[in-house]
């Protein structure tokens, strides 16, 4: 699988897995192909004041936190 880089608020989506016990999932994610991208996109779009956004590398071996401000 060709890893994907996504924008995603961790507090929102441990919150949800942790109460329901399933995966939350990223369809209401920002998802793309490069990191730069991403990372240009998430300082554009996060505020500096929102710390719960991360940008996730997800692979075949699973999810990794790649970037948090």
């Amino acid at each position: 699988m060709e890893p994907v880089y996504v924008i995603i608020d961790e507090k929102a989506r441990d919150d949800f897995e942790k109460e329901w016990q399933i995966a939350y999932g990223y369809s209401d994610c920002e998802i793309f192909r490069d990191l730069d991208e991403a990372i240009i996109d998430f300082e554009e779009w996060v505020g500096e004041w929102d710390n719960t956004y991360i940008i996730e590398k997800v692979d075949s071996e699973g999810r990794e936190l790649v970037y948090k401000r």
